[in-house]
């Protein structure tokens, strides 16, 4: 008796003499002027940080 929810797959028989195919990776890699940009973003918002910080003990202590 079978169930209705499973169902049997034939299994893909594999030849073990042909080579694999290379897979591309999927990993994200980023272009050089990308991390640039990124590098200018990430010292921008550190420097309006700093000056905010600056402003805020300069004026208020």
């Amino acid at each position: 008796m079978r169930k209705k929810g499973i169902v049997i797959r034939p299994v893909k028989i594999t030849d073990s003499k042909k080579p694999r195919k290379k897979v591309k990776s999927t990993s994200y890699k980023p272009k050089p002027f990308l991390i640039v940009i990124y590098w200018i973003l990430a010292l921008l918002t550190l420097l309006m940080i700093y000056l905010k910080l600056k402003h805020f003990f300069t004026t208020h202590w």
